[in-house]
């Protein structure tokens, strides 16, 4: 029971973490850009409001997590991680909401003053778009894994989880890797700089 109990938590929080990298790269890419104004939330706030939503939905689902093994707790287990689940999925969307607002008027904006970014702006925030997809599909096949309990068919059965969970986490990590444009840098004074890596601009 225990490495289950371990290998199933882990499989359930790790996409809680890959969401809060894309939030951090979204505001690095709005301020690599120098589109502050054009922004629905300041980029720091848009961190920082998104990943504490990202850290409670990590709490609620680990709450629950640890209330599935016990029989007569596990029914409310699963339904505290739905709640987490459901959290998530609603912070997704407004993420989306707000990096399509931000590419909309970013793009009028340099129309308008007939100006060009020799950023990859454009790829940076396609790339965002599909992982952020990606992780959503998961959310939600994971919110109905729970909500048809633990002897519903996507429990039973592992080629569910291989697909929607695994496989299309497996690509946001790939996604990142390769299309994730090192030269956004920004520093606190919003200079540019470059970077060597990812994991440097983790740092």
């Amino acid at each position: 029971m225990g490495p289950f109990i371990v290998q199933a938590v882990f499989l359930l929080l790790p996409p809680v973490l890959f969401a809060a990298t894309l939030y951090m790269v979204y505001a690095r890419v709005v301020r690599s850009v120098q589109g502050e104004r054009l922004s629905m939330i300041t980029p720091r706030w848009t961190t920082r409001i998104l990943v504490i939503g990202d850290w409670l939905c990590l709490d609620i689902q680990a709450g629950g997590a640890g209330l599935t093994p016990k029989a007569h707790l596990a029914h409310i287990g699963d339904a505290i991680i739905i709640a987490g689940l459901g959290l998530q999925v609603m912070i997704f969307a407004a993420f989306l909401v707000c990096c399509v607002i931000f590419h909309i008027r970013f793009r009028a904006h340099l129309k308008q003053t007939k100006d060009s970014s020799h950023l990859p702006w454009q790829s940076c925030l396609g790339m965002l778009y599909a992982t952020s997809v990606l992780i959503q599909v998961r959310n939600v096949f994971r919110m109905v894994e729970y909500a048809m309990g633990s002897d519903g068919y996507l429990f039973r059965n592992e080629w569910p989880t291989y697909t929607f969970d695994g496989a299309s986490m497996l690509v946001v990590m790939i996604c990142y890797l390769v299309w994730y444009p090192k030269q956004f840098q920004a520093g606190r004074d919003g200079s540019i700089g470059l970077v060597d890596s990812p994991a440097r601009v983790a740092t």
